[in-house]
């Protein structure tokens, strides 16, 4: 994988998203990358620790809408 410290090997994994609470249907992946996220954060973010990056490979389900003046998103399947 390519980074901005430069190429470094990551392992794959199968698995799937969930979205407890809501009537979305789980999405099942083959390949995931995985990726040491604990000591990533992004400048002006709310809440807890960064828990995934979000591809086109997952947002391809749905319909995003990203209000960056007031830091809110719409998620809509």
């Amino acid at each position: 994988m390519g980074t901005a410290g430069g190429a470094q090997e990551q392992m794959l994994y199968p698995g799937r998203f969930s979205f407890p609470g809501t009537n979305l249907p789980s999405i099942d992946f083959n390949s995931l990358l995985g990726a040491d996220l604990a000591t990533q954060g992004v400048a002006g973010a709310r809440g807890g620790p960064l828990m995934a990056l979000l591809g086109r490979d997952l947002l391809e389900h749905f319909v995003l809408v990203y209000n960056g003046l007031q830091g809110l998103f719409t998620l809509a399947y």
